[in-house]
């Protein structure tokens, strides 16, 4: 017995987002390392990449993690292009899409971060998106067996793992990473896969419409990809969630100044009305744009109306907007006013980041069709709640929503889990007499409570014979499959 517990205790957990890919022991409170899921190789101009032999943070003469979003940081700081730089995700919508490089990853995080070496005897413990094929999992454990040789390896939901961590075994859980937004309700430890859907509404939506913002602002290189660690660092510096109650205000102050400004109505009334703003597009882009054009033009549009704003506030006209938003930042506990260095050239250059980007861009993630448009159908965070809880069974709806759990690093800016609270209560006003009855759980840490649930898990002496080893993989995929998922 207790050569099992010290067994359980050697555990090497990874939790694999499109973000970050955390790494660290069973059993430990934090992970031990963050590293970001990107690899960067600068090509000569014909095709060879360059440098010499890989050093601590490169593998294969890719730059990984920390040292590729350096790399970034530094070719943006000199004004540098990405002509001639190999960028690569290995993982979107939270699955893994370039397994070469994701090995890459792995192998650096086992070396160079655990000290394991590059075939680790120990179980492995990763964390998969909720909703996997068996042919995706069959296809990751292969690799890492093959790869990394481990003697055993455990496949757990993202989203179970999370609500371990709150302590509950039922309740849904909304995960968000990067690039994709998924909602899961659990029963006692098991997720329901009939009631598990997703959304494109993350981070990423709101860190695209600040780069499409900056583009506005005479930064035409904001879209490219030196761009994405600093819009990513500002946003979560900078951005903030208002209530329902003050956004309500701060639309009818929308309303209130273009009224005032009569020489402009007409286009105000245009940009605050999502359908005349779809109308209008419709009329302007060709029926072969892409998809990409038709939400960079929205995002456009959405700029509009922010810098007519931004005119008419400028001008002392809108006092009231200025003190509704004052007292919602004191809430908040925000900072008033922020100042962000912009590492371009050598120089520097300090701008504000104004309050319309900061409170604004992150609406997006509550209601994307106002922003970008009717023609972008992706479910806002709330309504992906509110349709799980609804395709569950109705004898499940008290306890799914007594235990609303929330995971990942967007759902840590200022005003989110109050702000999905107020939503979800609206939704749901009709079912319950007392809004206790809706329950956000948010804890303090949650960026990396799936892995922080992962670690827990893997201590419990249940976590043996959920595991399974090499030998049996090797045996017989299909049985292993069946069993163990």
């Amino acid at each position: 017995m207790a050569l099992v517990r010290k067994e359980l205790a050697r555990v090497i957990v990874l939790d694999i987002s499109s973000d970050y890919i955390k790494a660290g022991w069973a059993g430990e409170d934090t992970p031990r390392c963050w590293v970001p899921a990107i690899l960067v190789r600068e090509r000569e101009e014909k095709g060879e990449s360059k440098g010499g032999e890989s050093g601590e943070g490169e593998e294969g003469g890719f730059l990984v993690g920390e040292k590729a979003l350096t790399f970034l940081r530094e070719r943006h700081r000199q004004g540098g292009e990405v002509k001639g730089v190999e960028i690569i995700y290995p993982v979107r919508k939270g699955r893994v899409v370039e397994w070469e490089a994701i090995v890459y990853l792995i192998r650096y995080i086992f070396v160079e971060e655990l000290k394991v070496g590059s075939a680790p005897d120990h179980t492995v413990l990763v964390t998969d998106t909720p909703m996997s094929s068996e042919e995706y999992r069959r296809k990751l454990s292969m690799r890492m067996f093959s790869e990394f040789r481990l003697p055993a390896l455990c496949i757990a939901n993202r989203a179970t793992m999370a609500l371990f961590d709150s302590g509950k075994s039922t309740g849904i859980v909304l995960v968000t990473a990067g690039d994709i937004s998924h909602a899961v309700p659990i029963y006692n430890g098991f997720a329901l896969p009939h009631a598990t859907i997703s959304s494109n509404v993350a981070s990423e939506v709101v860190t695209n419409m600040m780069k499409s913002c900056f583009h506005r602002m005479n930064f035409k290189e904001a879209t490219e990809a030196t761009w994405a660690p600093v819009i990513v660092d500002m946003m979560r510096k900078s951005c903030f969630v208002i209530s329902l109650a003050k956004r309500r205000e701060l639309l009818m102050d929308f309303i209130s100044i273009r009224n005032e400004n009569k020489s402009r109505k007409k286009e105000m009334g245009i940009l605050l009305d999502p359908n005349a703003l779809a109308r209008r597009i419709d009329n302007r882009i060709k029926k072969n744009e892409n998809a990409e054009d038709l939400k960079r033009y929205r995002t456009y549009a959405l700029n509009n109306l922010a810098d007519r704003v931004l005119e008419i506030a400028e001008a002392g006209n809108n006092e009231d907007y200025k003190e509704t938003l004052r007292a919602e930042k004191k809430a908040l506990k925000v900072e008033e006013s922020l100042l962000y260095e912009l590492p371009q050239n050598s120089e520097g250059k300090i701008v504000e980041v104004h309050d319309l980007l900061r409170y604004i861009t992150p609406e997006a993630l509550f209601a994307p069709s106002q922003l970008l448009g009717n023609r972008f159908k992706e479910l806002g965070l709330q309504d992906l709640l509110y349709r799980s809880i609804k395709m569950c069974d109705s004898h499940l709806e008290n306890v799914i929503l007594s235990n609303i759990v929330i995971a990942g690093e967007i759902t840590e800016m200022p005003g989110f889990s109050q702000r999905l609270q107020q939503e979800l209560e609206h939704l749901f006003r009709n079912m319950f007499k007392n809004s206790k009855s809706v329950n956000v759980v948010s804890t303090l840490r949650r960026k990396d409570s799936a892995w922080r649930g992962g670690s827990m898990f893997a201590t419990l002496p249940t976590f043996n014979k959920i595991r399974f080893t090499r030998e049996k993989f090797q045996e017989d995929e299909k049985v292993v499959l069946k069993r163990y998922f």
